[in-house]
């Protein structure tokens, strides 16, 4: 590692254990959970803590910027909180026992292979990347939440997240790096402790050595969400590492309001604060993962609202739901409300409607193979089967949570067809892909049951061993999830932002650029290659857009969609030169690694036109001026 990437890893790790760690240590709620859990709560309070922060400081202080100074005054009082409080305690943080440090190391093993990745790759990959780079440059550049991509598109983002760019802004911010470096480490760190959650989930409701398996099998042994760095999917990775945490922690304060109030008033509030303060990072992280989310948290008001009935605790129970939601609540509005507001209006417009009726194209559609080729492999689902199986012996209520919420999952796969526009909030494949989460509980669940089938004499004998083996297993497939790449999603190479230095150095801030184009589902144009990137490393605009254009206005849409379709003309037809010189587009932008769908366009092709120029070839990259200088 670099000096740079060093300094990215210092400031990740004070942005995510500073806040929630002072949060812990002023309430005292750490003495709550075991020394492990105390580590999960207080990164996952951090992850969630910057983005409520952000959301609040635009709703109230539109005009507060929250510069470099004031998140380093932030952290400082932060640490200060920390050491003061915990100067008599700061042993017992550290009093983990051998399963906790066999998570630990599982923890350390698939944070590794994330990094790593991120070494290798220094550029983020595929089409979302270049929306979050922007967004991360915007907030730490204004200080603040955007509320529209300008300069670079028009697009509104009423409906969109925005809650990964509170996290990624202070880390450009703080370690003076690029956005595309904050986002791409950000996003692998927060990828990296996907097992957090899992682990909680499981040592809770089954067993720690339970909840060191399922660690290992979500961050190691599947290779989900490890192939997010593939898609770019950086919001939903981060949404989903805070969301079990939010259900183990409200889950906690809602069964603390039934079992200890009102003896121990201030820690229930303030344990329902921290569960509202994750359940509300979940959704501002992606807003559709709450699709997931929410039907959890229902599931669990109402067992602990079962239970109080049963111990005549219903009414007291009632208020701490009721307290805990609106907490929740709370901490949302400021996206939730412009964010309704815009979807309502979307799904109501009679395109979208007749769209949907009609069976949504081709966005609905799935197969039984893409459980396989996105969701976990083949052996993770055969192995979460037994699990289920042998759970049933000793992690009941576990198990019940992860089958309902499978069916979570079926709902969501069938949701388009009930005819009913708003619950379309995504297709089957945006949540699919966090199906290694249930999986994982359940290899988690089997762990447990089939340890009690053991006779006692044997446990105490297996116990190094079976540590020892789950850490092997987790090295092992911690090789694949380094190498597990698809190579073609990565645009940019090193030669390219080599061309993106001589854009700037030598043509106008005017200048407009054609680039190899894709148009995904037929209607929605997006860059193949680096050209895509133009945008973000030199400021000139190109014949696409970043995924996001959708949001925008029809006209901003069918101005996308013809440019792109022009591009995608040239790749085949030089006499398109000529209407896109007419467009503003005066050159071509031919990326080093191509198109990534083999259509790329073509330097012998479009230098049939006369006028045309090579003003650049140099290591695969290629810039040509098509139109006749004035």
């Amino acid at each position: 590692m670099n000096w740079l990437e060093v300094r990215l890893v210092l400031v990740i790790i004070c942005l995510l254990l500073l806040p929630g760690w002072a949060f812990l240590a002023a309430s005292g709620l750490w003495r709550r959970f075991s020394p492990l859990i105390r580590w999960i709560a207080a990164i996952s309070l951090s992850t969630a803590f910057f983005p409520i922060l952000y959301y609040i400081a635009r709703a109230l202080l539109p005009g507060l910027q929250i510069g470099p100074n004031k998140l380093i005054v932030l952290l400082v009082l932060c640490a200060g909180l920390i050491v003061f409080c915990l100067r008599k305690d700061w042993k017992a943080q550290f009093a983990f026992d051998r399963w906790e440090i066999a998570a630990i190391a599982t923890f350390g093993m698939t944070l590794f292979t994330r990094l790593w990745v991120a070494h290798l790759q220094p550029y983020p990959a595929w089409s979302d990347s270049l929306h979050h780079t922007y967004l991360t440059l915007l907030t730490a550049t204004n200080g603040q939440l955007p509320f529209t991509l300008d300069p670079y598109e028009p697009t509104p983002l009423n409906m969109y997240h925005l809650g990964l760019y509170a996290l990624t802004g202070p880390t450009m911010l703080l370690a003076n790096v690029p956005a595309h470096s904050a986002l791409l480490w950000m996003a692998q760190v927060l990828n990296g402790l996907c097992g957090l959650g899992v682990y909680w989930a499981v040592d809770r409701l089954a067993g720690r050595r339970g909840a060191v398996l399922a660690a290992a099998a979500v961050g190691l042994l599947s290779f989900q969400p490890a192939w997010f760095v593939n898609w770019g999917r950086f919001t939903q990775v981060a949404s989903q590492m805070v969301l079990l945490p939010a259900l183990m922690l409200s889950w906690q304060a809602l069964c603390s309001w039934r079992e200890e109030w009102p003896n121990k008033r201030l820690e229930i509030l303030l344990l329902s604060l921290a569960g509202g303060v994750l359940s509300a990072g979940v959704f501002l992280l992606h807003f559709r993962l709450a699709g997931l989310f929410l039907p959890l948290l229902a599931l669990v008001a109402l067992w602990e609202l079962w239970q109080a009935c049963k111990a005549h605790r219903f009414q007291v129970t009632l208020v701490g739901v009721t307290v805990l939601g609106s907490l929740a609540l709370l901490f949302i509005l400021p996206a939730l409300v412009p964010a309704l507001q815009q979807y309502i209006a979307l799904k109501s417009s009679p395109t979208v409607i007749a769209t949907e009726a009609a069976g949504g194209g081709n966005y609905y559609t799935w197969e039984w193979k893409n459980f396989t080729q996105l969701g976990a492999q083949l052996w993770i689902f055969i192995g979460a089967g037994m699990g289920l199986l042998l759970g049933l012996l000793q992690a009941r209520k576990l198990v019940l949570l992860s089958v309902l919420w499978l069916g979570v999952f079926a709902f969501f796969a069938y949701a388009h067809r009930l005819g009913i526009p708003l619950l379309n909030i995504t297709n089957f494949s945006g949540f699919l892909i966090s199906i290694s989460l249930p999986l994982a509980l359940l290899w988690g669940a089997g762990l447990e049951g089939l340890w009690v089938l053991l006779p006692p004499g044997w446990q105490s004998r297996l116990q190094l061993p079976l540590i020892g083996l789950v850490l092997a297993a987790g090295a092992w497939s911690g090789t694949y999830r380094m190498t597990g790449l698809e190579e073609f999603r990565f645009f940019v190479t090193p030669a390219d932002e080599a061309a993106m230095t001589w854009i700037n150095q030598n043509l106008p801030q005017d200048a407009g650029f054609v680039v190899n184009t894709f148009i995904w589902l037929g209607s929605s144009p997006q860059g193949a290659d680096a050209g895509y990137w133009i945008p973000y490393f030199t400021g000139r605009k190109t014949t696409t857009a970043s995924m996001l254009h959708t949001l925008g206005s029809a006209d901003d849409a069918a101005r996308v969609q013809y440019l792109g379709e022009l591009a995608d003309q040239l790749e085949t037809d030089p006499q398109a030169v000529a209407i896109l010189c007419r467009e503003g587009f005066h050159y071509a932008y031919l990326g080093a690694r191509g198109s990534f769908d083999g259509r790329s366009l073509s330097a012998d092709i479009v230098l049939q036109t006369p006028d045309t120029e090579a003003v650049y070839d140099t290591q695969g990259v290629k810039i040509i001026r098509l139109c006749p200088e004035d």
